[in-house]
């Protein structure tokens, strides 16, 4: 997989690697990534073990149910304490879940298709880009802070073989199948003017069966505002 794009000051990107054994019927699975950074994607260990697990899902292709029972035969090891995929507090981790959880996805994904190709073709996984505002708003004077949800409303892969991929799902399969809330009611709450928000054509890529559109988001604030961009997905 490519490697995690510089989340910015400079710091140059960022390569994981994942390492695979199997023996008997255990399976261990090791992570070898930089050291921790002082930005927003570090990785503490809890997280780190579930960006692998959804890599080995993503593998595997198992039906459900996915508990104990499936994982007891999984070892996982984060890398070395310090490190990117096995944070050391303390370490700012706001788009671990996000950013790196899907490069560990892939890297373990990556690994295991070395051992054995899945019944179906595997996409890398999507990479998820926020903004948040803040300031103060002009029509009260008090301060506001918003988490621009809409900003991360991105399409799902095509099912190969199967079926396009569903247009603009975003964190609505994921954070609790949250949305990003009504125009007219942020526009009350904050002081902005959303001007569009749509659909972006063509954005799933070409193909017979074609991943899902993400969204095209157009928001003017009414006052000087500050802007702060986490994620990847900056340069593709």
């Amino acid at each position: 997989p490519p490697p995690i794009e510089d989340p910015g000051h400079g710091l140059g990107d960022l390569e994981i690697v994942a390492k695979v054994r199997i023996a008997g019927d255990e399976l261990e699975i090791a992570l070898e990534s930089p050291d921790q950074i002082p930005f927003y994607i570090n990785s503490y260990e809890a997280n780190t073990v579930s960006g692998v697990f959804l890599g080995l899902l993503e593998w595997a292709q198992v039906p459900p149910p996915y508990n104990e029972g499936l994982y007891r035969c999984v070892t996982v090891d984060p890398g070395r304490e310090g490190s990117l995929t096995n944070a050391k507090m303390p370490a700012p981790c706001g788009s671990s879940t996000s950013c790196p959880a899907e490069p560990i996805a892939d890297a373990v994904r990556k690994a295991l298709l070395e051992i054995a190709t899945p019944r179906y073709a595997i996409a890398e996984w999507g990479r998820t880009f926020g903004v948040n505002i803040a300031g103060t708003d002009p029509r009260n004077g008090e301060y506001f802070v918003n988490y621009m949800l809409g900003s991360l409303i991105a399409g799902a892969g095509a099912v190969d073989g199967q079926m396009d991929g569903w247009h603009m799902i975003g964190p609505a399969d994921a954070l609790g199948a949250v949305t990003c809330g009504d125009s007219e009611v942020l526009e009350l709450l904050y002081p902005i003017v959303i001007h569009e928000y749509s659909i972006r054509g063509d954005s799933g890529g070409a193909g017979k069966y074609r991943g899902g559109c993400g969204a095209a988001r157009v928001v003017e604030p009414l006052g000087a505002i500050d802007v702060v961009g986490c994620g990847g997905g900056m340069k593709d």
